[in-house]
């Protein structure tokens, strides 16, 4: 993954750790992301003042977000 650089949590799961990281992974820009946290219900945390959010959660948001339109536009 190029532009990221992952933490790793006591499980071993990859996280993205900043929200330049997490912008950058979803293509967006930070305020996008910040909305998207505020107003989308986006799987991140504060952690000691820095935004962590971690990729598994990120593919099954997207996923569910897919899903939801797809239940609105049938």
């Amino acid at each position: 993954m190029v532009g990221t650089e992952l933490c790793m949590d006591p499980a071993s799961r990859p996280e993205l750790c900043g929200l330049k990281q997490i912008a950058t992974y979803l293509g967006k820009s930070e305020n996008s992301v910040r909305r998207l946290i505020r107003e989308e219900d986006f799987p991140a945390v504060k952690i000691g003042g820095e935004w962590t959010s971690d990729m598994q959660e990120i593919t099954r948001w997207r996923r569910q977000r897919i899903r939801r339109r797809h239940e609105v536009m049938d």
